[in-house]
């Protein structure tokens, strides 16, 4: 069935029909819905075929495109199974970090998250058990919630509005504030600088890691980045081990495109590099999770002092997903594909 329904035309259009008329008494799917749910078909035909045959790699990036294509609230659900799928199939491949990553992922989509969790934990073998060094952006969370929105009243809904009100809108000022208002939750020095050349946001962890946004928000879902983006966003690193750097020769600065698509322009291919894309879509929903805990994190250590708290901070920002290590690996993890 399923290889006939990759190479059968008319055989797909008749089942496409047919799941189409199943659809119209859902009233949480619309019509957006369904154009993204035909759309992502034939890979979710491709993720079968190359399980069947034990060609994990490809099923975990079919699985990816999958759960990159499934945007929106009504097809939250769906994505985070996606993402699960994709976490079976990394596994299988012996890619536990990309496991792990998209495991956290799947969780990170808010929708049946008990269910999510309670899913066999493949992929979750490399989510480090070592609790004992202190993650550095837990400060820099604890002094974000001391220094800028308090430990009680208005501040952090106030602060909560502005950030989704920004994150969410594709205009590029407004989406790099938001960017900016992420990362200082996140516990990072942000950077939003107006200099020729530079990242639009870079987020700066104490230990000399950054994250160096190049935010194409306005591109189009379907569009593709030209050999201008591609390059101008890989230049960021030079840029951050120059401007930023506390040691240029040890920093770790990352790339990141934040795009809708993970397509190029063939003259670009050869300059993709090792830069990280990630879609808007999921920076919003990360956003969304990361407020959410935040609240929890703000209301079980109010009164309390960091010196004595800080073990149990570290360890509820890495039940989140907010610790620096998830975050790093939640942004850096997909990079851009030289053979799309």
């Amino acid at each position: 069935m399923a290889l006939g329904l990759l190479e059968d035309e008319s055989y797909r259009a008749e089942a496409d029909a047919a799941i189409l008329e199943m659809m119209r008494g859902d009233s949480a799917v619309g019509k957006s819905g369904s154009d993204k749910l035909s759309k992502v078909a034939k890979d979710e035909l491709q993720y079968a075929k190359d399980l069947w045959e034990g060609y994990y790699l490809g099923a975990y990036e079919a699985a990816r495109r999958v759960a990159d294509s499934l945007g929106g609230d009504e097809l939250g659900g769906y994505r985070a199974w996606w993402w699960y799928m994709a976490s079976v199939a990394a596994e299988l491949a012996g890619k536990e970090e990309n496991a792990s990553d998209c495991r956290r992922r799947a969780i990170r989509c808010g929708i049946h998250q008990a269910f999510v969790q309670g899913l066999p934990a493949i992929g979750a073998g490399s989510i480090s058990e070592d609790t004992g060094s202190i993650v550095t952006n837990a400060l820099g969370v604890w002094d974000f919630i001391e220094e800028e929105i308090g430990w009680a009243g208005e501040g952090l809904t106030r602060f909560g509005d502005v950030l989704t009100k920004e994150i969410n809108d594709d205009r590029a000022t407004q989406f790099h504030m938001g960017l900016e208002k992420l990362g200082q939750l996140l516990g990072a020095e942000c950077t939003r600088s107006k200099e020729t050349g530079a990242p639009d946001v870079v987020w700066t962890f104490e230990d000399d890691i950054h994250l160096a946004f190049e935010a194409k928000s306005e591109k189009q879902d379907g569009g593709r980045l030209s050999k201008k983006e591609v390059q101008q966003a890989n230049g960021h690193v030079k840029w951050v081990e120059q401007k930023l750097a506390a040691n240029p020769e040890t920093c770790v600065p990352h790339a990141v495109a934040v795009s809708p698509t993970r397509e190029t322009y063939e003259d670009a291919k050869v300059h993709i590099d090792e830069l990280s894309v990630i879609s808007p879509t999921e920076v919003r929903e990360f956003s969304e999770l990361a407020l959410e805990a935040l609240a929890e994190v703000r209301a079980s250590f109010s009164g309390r002092e960091y010196a004595e708290a800080m073990h149990e901070v570290h360890m509820m920002l890495q039940d989140k997903g907010l610790d620096e290590e998830s975050v790093v690996t939640m942004f850096t993890s997909a990079k851009l594909d030289a053979h799309v």
